[in-house]
């Protein structure tokens, strides 16, 4: 599905934009560039989970952190695609997030088994 048609369908729910928090599960529809237009939709979100999305990667998140700058909250369960690209990508993109959990995420190893806070961030990766 083209990007436009993506864009399309998310502008033309104009509530997103006061969504501040945001669970989607077994969305295939959740790619790059739907990750792109969601972010653009929902400007005021600050907790956003997603679990069994197979089709987001590490530039989906990445785009949506960017995207996002009020984002506290990431927990995402079983996106088989990510790697230890997005957990550096919310260590320097993402100032705000507080709260991280990973699980289940089977390319994110260098985290693995870790609980990690600094006072700032809770992070979490099983």
């Amino acid at each position: 599905m083209p990007y436009l048609l993506y864009y399309s369908f998310i502008s033309s729910f104009p509530l997103l934009t006061f969504y501040l928090d945001l669970k989607i599960s077994g969305c295939t529809l959740l790619t790059n560039r739907s990750l792109f237009a969601l972010a653009t939709a929902t400007p005021h979100l600050e907790i956003f989970e997603a679990s069994d999305c197979d089709e987001m990667t590490d530039t989906g998140l990445e785009v949506l952190l960017k995207c996002l700058p009020k984002l506290t909250h990431v927990d995402l369960e079983c996106v088989t695609r990510l790697t230890d690209k997005s957990v550096r990508a919310m260590a320097v993109t993402a100032r705000g997030l507080r709260h991280v959990v990973l699980s289940y995420c089977e390319h994110v190893r260098e985290w693995k088994g870790k609980g990690k806070s600094n006072g700032k961030v809770n992070m979490k990766v099983y």
